[in-house]
């Protein structure tokens, strides 16, 4: 069995990320969403954008390897 790994125990967690449906762009910085999270990986098959201009308000969410 793998150990569970809690995303705090990876990353820096900021609340507050939440942005609205109209805000998602066709091109642009990919977002990573909950629903997006499966199996321990990221599933990029209905992969959402924020444009350039609203992601300046959320950079500090930036997901960085």
């Amino acid at each position: 069995m793998t150990p569970s790994i809690r995303i705090e125990d990876i990353c820096n967690l900021i609340n507050g990320g939440t942005w609205s449906e109209g805000e998602y762009a066709d091109q642009g910085v990919p977002v990573v969403r909950v629903s997006d999270m499966k199996n321990g990986s990221i599933d990029t098959t209905n992969q959402k954008f924020l444009s350039e201009k609203n992601w300046e308000q959320y950079a500090q969410h930036e997901l960085k390897q």
